[in-house]
């Protein structure tokens, strides 16, 4: 694993990683000192909020070019990414499974104006792969750890919040139970640096089926799933329970085809999530699939997120990060390996 974060938060937000994962010995903490929300409530107290929505994505590839173009190719169709996102509204968007080489960040068609930027991290193979686009209004100091092909973290303060997003890939069927349970202790391991009061949004390709109903896990499951659960959506589930989050896209009661994030033939299953803590749920508006559109030809579904959130857009945004340190590659446009300009 890279090292470990190096945030250097401002008081009271001091990081330190808990004790040793329970995962690894199949147990859960119990939580008790910890309360939980009796229902989905949107906070609408607030004079001043703004909608914002956060979505996750399986892109199956990503191609970069050398002008800051990013497009999604399928079946002799491409897409771009900036269209896509300002199309779906998106002010941030998690990908996986981009299979781009090296590790870097690149602003989005920026000869157009350059409102998105995309952070990502990937390796030579071209398997895995995974990213983050933020739209220009959440880019100012931005800390970013790229702990894997398979996971990387992003952190800022907006919307009167600091913010943590983590788009995740987890391995999918082939794997061994051992490669999948690296993975959970490794993204528990990271959750567990931040503090509760902050929002931390994971989201991505969990491979995992959680299953239509809670049964067991209310609290973490909101009973609006898809399908039937299997052993890595209960590995889900349990990590969620461990660490105080819920699984958001199971709390709204949706036609089948808005759960649905993965169609291929007649095979219909739900296995990208977007989980929060569950202190912070009074802030979710909606959360669906996305259907129509470009991403429909794809196996991979768009799932978003509505926040309901404070507007601090007249205000100044915090600084939380020294970023001194020069290899923390904040704030720096970094090249295009050229092997991603390949299919």
């Amino acid at each position: 694993m890279e090292q470990a974060l190096r945030h250097k938060l401002e008081k009271p937000h001091e990081l330190e990683i808990q004790q040793k994962s329970p995962l690894a010995s199949g147990e859960g903490t119990s939580q008790e000192s910890r309360q939980e929300p009796e229902k989905l409530v949107t906070r609408k107290d607030s004079k001043k909020t703004v909608k914002v929505k956060f979505g996750t994505w399986n892109v199956g590839s990503m191609k970069l070019k050398n002008d800051g173009e990013i497009v999604v190719p399928n079946g002799g169709r491409s897409l771009n990414m900036t269209k896509f996102m300002e199309n779906k509204e998106l002010k941030a968007l998690s990908v996986q499974e981009t299979k781009l080489v090296g590790e870097g960040e690149v602003i989005l068609d920026e000869e157009f104006g350059g409102e998105y930027k995309m952070y990502y991290i990937g390796e030579s193979t071209r398997k895995n792969g995974v990213g983050i686009i933020l739209h220009s209004d959440l880019q100012k100091n931005v800390k970013v750890d790229r702990v894997s092909d398979r996971l990387i973290v992003l952190t800022f303060m907006k919307y009167d919040k600091v913010w943590h997003i983590i788009s995740a890939y987890a391995p999918h069927q082939g794997h061994s139970a051992a490669v999948k349970r690296k993975f959970m202790e490794e993204l528990e391991e990271y959750v567990r640096l931040f503090p509760e009061s902050d929002i931390i949004v994971l989201c991505g390709d969990m491979n995992a089926h959680v299953g239509e109903s809670s049964d067991g896990y209310e609290g973490v499951h909101g009973g609006s799933g898809f399908g039937i659960r299997n052993p890595e959506g209960g590995r889900l589930l349990k990590l969620a329970k461990t660490l105080n989050m819920a699984v958001v896209n199971t709390y709204f009661e949706k036609e089948g085809r808005y759960r649905i994030t993965y169609k291929n033939n007649k095979n219909e299953t739900q296995t990208d999530h977007i989980l929060l803590g569950k202190d912070h749920l009074g802030f979710i508006e909606d959360c669906e699939a996305i259907p129509d559109g470009f991403d429909e030809i794809l196996q991979h579904k768009l799932l978003v997120a509505e926040f309901l959130v404070k507007n601090d857009n007249e205000g100044e945004d915090q600084n939380l990060f020294d970023f001194s340190d020069k290899n923390n590659n904040v704030g720096e446009d970094q090249n295009l390996d050229e092997n991603n300009n390949e299919w």
